[in-house]
């Protein structure tokens, strides 16, 4: 705790705090939660498109934008505040999801759990494009007005062939 990047830490969350107790807006931090929550259910859920994730990343951007002008926190940040800790959780959901969203957007093909409605094949199965997406995606936030980087590590399977799931059969 005597070493600068403490000091430094320390105030940065002190800021944060601060930053978050002064917007003395109408919406407590649940009513923005739940939006969010709703956003994430129907336009990037289990089953998206094109058009659900380009309107997923807008009404984030919008919550994102309500969240910095409308959030009420009840009570003191001084004091045990249940409130403020589901603020400043909210707050890193916020940017986890516009980043979800960011990566279900750039991923031009259904695979896994996540079905993207355009990329289906005649019977309805999930259709898969190997060729251009054997990675994971890792993206590197880079501030909220900015554009994340994608960083991708190669899957390499040696154990398992990899091949395209079938439900109907």
């Amino acid at each position: 705790t005597d070493l600068p990047e403490f000091d430094k830490a320390e105030k940065d969350v002190r800021d944060r705090i601060a930053r978050l107790m002064a917007i003395k807006g109408t919406k407590s931090p649940d009513q923005i939660h739940k939006k969010l929550g709703h956003i994430m259910w129907n336009l990037v859920g289990m089953g998206r498109t094109l058009q659900s994730l380009v309107e997923a990343i807008k009404e984030i951007e919008e919550v994102r934008k309500e969240f910095y002008t409308d959030l009420r926190i009840v009570g003191s940040a001084d004091d045990l505040n249940t409130e403020l800790e589901k603020a400043l959780r909210l707050e890193d959901f916020i940017v986890m999801a516009k980043m979800m969203a960011i990566d279900a957007l750039n991923r031009n093909e259904s695979c896994g759990a996540h079905f993207r409605e355009e990329y289906q094949t005649a019977d309805g199965e999930a259709k898969r494009n190997d060729e251009d997406y054997m990675y994971v995606s890792c993206w590197k936030y880079t501030g909220d007005d900015a554009k994340p980087i994608l960083i991708k590590e190669p899957l390499k399977y040696e154990a398992i062939k990899v091949q395209t799931r079938n439900y109907k059969s």
